[in-house]
């Protein structure tokens, strides 16, 4: 237990704290999660009392992450729980500089008394900054990714990780779909089903991380077939470089690469909650199928994809 406890606590974030041997309960429900924290505090205190004060710090962190009021500053990117009185204009209690409590941007003389849409079309219009940061903006919207849990967001150092660890809150998650990603425990999302067939399981189909084993090709028919059509915002049409890793392009892509083109398309699919299964090769659909469920399904193309869409519909 004391080798359990020191390396829950020094490695962990809290939410990975259930039971090492019946991986119960289920953190991700607060009254469950309160109670177990509850638990394990005299078991710290007396088991391992040196870590008591990180243990305890976790739990802070955890619990101003969920809190409403919470916000990282525009400027020093510090997070805080904004306890003044609610008005848009706040106060950062590190950098004492000012930001919006609504849009989240650095306050500025013209916000006062506008709306949060009305103070960014007058930074468009007359910010001279204001291009090059929705330039920088839209890189680390290729490039970065929001923490479901606490909505800090960081750049991803490997884009190929199925899962990602928040540096901030320590939550883990799936990097295209958001889903928590679990380790041999069951969470509610679990059925009998669930044993044996890996966190994919939970994901749905059109999760980025599924699609991208798909051909680009086949991304774009799903694309074409729902009128959807996208192109890189700030890169004209004779771009050679790509606007993520300044690859060479053959031919214009969105402003990106063949690798970052297919990120992007699966990234659209997956905002539209549009449903691969209409693209889909048959082996695949039968991959899925053994993955999830052990229901008997029809063997022939045509019936295949209307049986998943009625039988297991995208929610």
């Amino acid at each position: 237990m004391v080798h359990w406890l020191t390396s829950a606590i020094r490695e962990k974030g809290v939410r990975q704290w259930a039971c090492p041997l019946c991986s119960k309960p289920d953190l991700s429900h607060s009254e469950d999660a309160a109670t177990h924290y509850q638990q394990l505090d005299p078991m710290v205190r007396q088991l391992v009392a040196d870590l008591y004060e990180i243990f305890t710090n976790k739990l802070l962190d955890n619990a101003n992450y969920e809190d409403p009021n919470f916000r990282f500053c525009a400027h020093c990117n510090q997070g805080f729980v904004y306890q003044g009185h609610l008005s848009k204009k706040i106060r950062c209690p590190f950098c004492g500089k000012y930001m919006c409590y609504s849009c989240k941007r650095q306050w500025r003389d013209q916000h006062d008394g506008i709306a949060c849409d009305a103070y960014e079309l007058w930074m468009r219009e007359h910010d001279p900054d204001y291009q090059q940061q929705r330039q920088l903006d839209s890189i680390i919207e290729e490039t970065g990714i929001q923490c479901p849990s606490c909505k800090f967001r960081f750049q991803l150092d490997n884009e190929a990780c199925a899962s990602v660890k928040c540096s901030q809150c320590e939550f883990e998650f799936c990097e295209g779909c958001g889903l928590e990603v679990v380790h041999g425990r069951a969470t509610s999302q679990c059925t009998d089903q669930c044993k044996g067939r890996g966190h994919h399981a939970h994901h749905p189909r059109n999760c980025p991380i599924l699609t991208r084993e798909y051909d680009s090709e086949d991304l774009e028919n799903l694309l074409v077939m729902h009128d959807i059509r996208f192109e890189h915002p700030l890169h004209p049409p004779d771009s050679t470089h790509c606007v993520v890793c300044n690859a060479d392009i053959a031919k214009y892509q969105g402003g990106l690469c063949r690798e970052h083109f297919k990120q992007k398309l699966c990234k659209v699919i997956f905002k539209h909650n549009l449903d691969p299964v209409d693209v889909m090769k048959h082996h695949q659909i039968v991959t899925w199928i053994n993955q999830h469920t052990n229901v008997d399904f029809p063997n022939d193309n045509d019936s295949l994809p209307k049986f998943i869409k009625d039988k297991f519909p995208l929610k």
